[in-house]
């Protein structure tokens, strides 16, 4: 609930509080989609990290496949990685 989340959020600025609180998301403009109240408690500091490539999550993909030695066909994880 919105509650919940100001709570959790508003937290971090209690002075005895040691609590940090990382948020990833997969869009930039979370703070936007949030409530005000609960945008206000988000510290203005952003890591933006690249998209993966279709080539990086195939290689992903077939590394924690690993194990499973022949459970997929190479060219079924290249059609996966592209979509």
């Amino acid at each position: 609930s919105q509650k919940a989340l100001y709570n959790l959020f508003d937290w971090p600025s209690n002075p005895s509080s040691n609590l940090s609180i990382i948020g990833i998301a997969n869009t930039m403009d979370l703070p936007e989609r949030l409530h005000p109240r609960i945008a206000s408690r988000l510290a203005a500091n952003k890591v933006v990290f690249h998209p993966y490539q279709k080539d990086d999550l195939q290689t992903i993909v077939q590394a924690r496949l690993e194990a499973f030695d022949t459970l997929f066909e190479d060219a079924a994880l290249q059609y996966a990685a592209r979509k």
